[in-house]
């Protein structure tokens, strides 16, 4: 007999019922955290992989001094006091900036320079969660990673710049018009 009262007996039900929905409250709760703060990290490093694909396609001596101003707006931008906390607590990653000509792995068949720029490997673990009855996330902590881009079509350099002017001034001269060669002068200005 007092086993069926014991059956019967519905105290306490409510209890269990908001501790159900209290983690699933919580859980929910965590994973709109953590997309939240990626999606806000995330415009934070596409901007920062554009200013530095800005620097890198503008026109400077040769393009290593173009990598290295990008590298220098990169370096100046992800270390910046009030992103630094965000990055290296553990929550978000940023692999070594790749400053580069990206066509042959994005577009092998054209001929079309569309894909120089910069490329940020971004880790986000902070989206890997173990949450009670609801599961886990992912598989891993490092499942969670994407590469940000920004591309920009490079300027020509000076050296290429002022070579493409000279080997026009070549051609010009070699196409036997009665002039004389030194009347020929090479003038530099913003572009090529």
């Amino acid at each position: 007999m007092s086993l069926k009262r014991t059956l019967q007996n519905e105290r306490g039900i409510l209890t269990l019922d908001f501790v159900f929905a209290s983690m699933l409250v919580f859980g929910f709760s965590a994973i709109l955290f953590s997309f939240a703060m990626t999606f806000s990290i995330v415009e934070v490093v596409q901007y920062i992989s554009f200013a530095s694909a800005r620097n890198y396609s503008l026109a400077h001596l040769n393009s290593d001094k173009q990598k290295e101003r990008a590298q220098q707006k990169f370096d100046e931008l992800s270390t910046n006091p009030v992103l630094t906390p965000m990055i290296t607590n553990g929550w978000f990653s940023l692999l070594p900036v790749q400053i580069s000509d990206f066509n042959d792995e994005y577009s092998p068949s054209t001929d079309s320079d569309i894909f120089v720029g910069v490329r940020i490997p971004f880790s986000a673990p902070i989206l890997y969660k173990r949450i009670p009855l609801i599961g886990t996330t992912g598989n891993s902590p490092d499942g969670f990673q994407a590469n940000i881009n920004s591309f920009l079509a490079r300027e020509p350099t000076f050296i290429e710049c002022r070579d493409f002017i000279e080997q026009r001034a070549a051609q010009l001269n070699s196409l036997g018009y009665d002039f004389d060669p030194s009347s020929v002068r090479i003038m530099m200005d913003n572009g090529c």
